[in-house]
């Protein structure tokens, strides 16, 4: 999990992206990391949780006003990409060590 997904949430929060657009492309761009093993780049601010949770929410994400009790709206699609962005510090790439 990576920290353009983590990323990618805040630019969702920030700059209105579409909804069905954001869901989708994080969960593709999730499973691409995941197939690829892409390592989890910020282990100190357990962002790979959030990611994980996002990815989760996502999932369960169903613009059809139809939607199963397990699935959520656009609204609450939000709420809680915007609660597990806010649950941790933002990554400080900056200080890493090289490698």
């Amino acid at each position: 999990m990576s920290g353009t997904l983590y990323y990618y949430a805040k630019e969702f929060l920030d700059k209105n992206i579409d909804v069905d657009v954001f869901a989708e492309t994080f969960i593709t761009l999730r499973n691409i990391e995941n197939r690829n093993s892409i390592p989890v780049v910020d282990r100190y601010n357990d962002i790979g949780g959030v990611v994980d949770s996002i990815f989760v929410a996502c999932d369960a994400y169903s613009p059809n006003p139809d939607r199963d009790d397990w699935e959520i709206d656009a609204e609450q699609l939000k709420s809680e990409v915007k609660q597990l962005i806010e649950s941790v510090a933002e990554p400080d790439y900056k200080s890493r060590p090289r490698m």
